[in-house]
């Protein structure tokens, strides 16, 4: 065996011919803690060497080449960080037909595929089989993607696009399908059922990138809560992400909301303090959509904006026939203000019944986590709190 930088190298093998300019490989291979690897193929060096072992300058420019490399029984557990608790095998191969070797000025063709069976504790019990092809192109510092397909039980995802070398021009088209939510919803340690999927586009470049994002899902279940329907769209672009529309429906309920939040500095993608402008408008919630065991009728609307540390808002609450258990109210309205940390609600007023009415104010620290209230009340009857009865 071998040791070369920490890595013994327990089998090697090379088995070459030199002929007419050009060299072929048939299965050089090696073998280490970590897999194997084979190596086939020919090197034709009489166009990068017009004067065979004497030429002085190489034309490494022309060197023109035909291979295959595969790795075999790669071993992810030594590949990835052992906190993690990522283990598994995965085989890859990769074919590169082409002339040239400056990643600027070379042009080559390729193809490559992995299959893996890992063991993701996190994410799933059971052992995940995962594949995935790629094939393209490099022509003088552009990878050209014609396509990208990745797979497993849970999701699928498909790709292509083109990338500069030096960064300077992006374009891609992604979709993913997530045929089911609760592998992913169980890293979070959450119950989750149904579908997802998004599509997007990218372009610009890597300072200064747009991207262009939908995501749609369809009778979702996180935990006790059924959502109907998801619609989202939403834009990165000058470093400012915006929700052009963020729609959720939950049986007669439905959530609407947009706005834009800025997350790099515009044109230098260097991070920027967050600040954010979001509007929720058009919203209505069925609490029995959410909660069985209650009923009744709200609607909200409002924005929240400015920096994530100082952020200041205002939403208005209008409540009709809230039934939780002994408890029933007729209506309850009130004003909501954030500001300097603290939740305001101004001009708050809960009826229980007709000519039953209590009105006031009140303050919620989200600091010291405090709250403070001041409730008025004239004439109030007992008789109409249900549990009193």
């Amino acid at each position: 065996s071998i040791d070369v930088t920490g890595i013994e190298i327990t089998g090697f093998t090379l088995s070459a011919d030199l002929e007419n300019g050009s060299a072929r490989m048939d299965g050089a291979a090696a073998t280490d803690s970590y897999g194997s690897v084979r190596l086939d193929g020919t090197i034709r060096l009489s166009d990068a060497l017009p004067r065979g072992v004497l030429t002085r300058k190489p034309q490494l420019d022309r060197l023109a080449y035909d291979l295959v490399l595969g790795l075999t029984g790669l071993d992810i557990g030594k590949i990835v960080k052992k906190e993690t608790n990522v283990s598994g095998r995965a085989d890859t191969t990769l074919s590169i037909n082409g002339r040239g070797i400056d990643p600027n000025q070379l042009t080559a063709d390729f193809n490559a595929g992995a299959a893996a069976r890992l063991s993701v504790p996190a994410f799933q019990a059971d052992p995940l089989d995962m594949k995935m092809t790629l094939s393209g192109r490099l022509a003088k510092g552009m990878v050209i993607l014609s396509t990208l397909e990745a797979s497993s039980e849970p999701a699928a995802l498909m790709g292509s696009g083109r990338f500069a070398l030096d960064q300077s021009l992006l374009e891609s088209q992604v979709s993913l399908q997530i045929k089911s939510i609760e592998p992913f919803a169980e890293i979070g340690g959450i119950n989750g059922r149904g579908q997802l999927s998004a599509s997007g586009n990218l372009s610009g470049s890597v300072k200064n990138p747009l991207v262009k994002l939908t995501v749609k899902g369809e009778d979702l279940d996180i935990e006790t809560v059924h959502v109907k329907t998801i619609d989202v769209e939403s834009e990165l672009n000058n470093g400012i992400f915006t929700v052009g529309r963020a729609a959720e429906s939950s049986g007669q309920s439905r959530l609407h909301a947009f706005g834009s939040i800025r997350l790099f500095e515009p044109g230098s993608g260097e991070k920027s303090p967050v600040k954010m402008d979001i509007r929720l408008e058009d919203s209505v919630i069925l609490v029995s959509d959410f909660y069985p065991a209650a009923s009744g009728r709200l609607s909200v609307g409002g924005d929240i904006s400015g920096p994530v540390d100082t952020l200041t808002g205002r939403f208005d609450l209008n409540g009709e026939k809230i039934r939780f258990q002994d408890m029933s109210l007729d209506r309850v309205r009130s004003q909501i203000r954030l500001a300097d940390g603290d939740v305001a609600f101004r001009e708050l007023t809960i009826q229980a019944a007709p000519g039953s009415v209590v009105s006031g104010r009140g303050r919620f620290s989200l600091d010291d986590r405090r709250f403070e209230a001041r409730l008025f009340c004239d004439a109030f009857s007992l008789g109409a709190v249900d549990v009193l009865k």
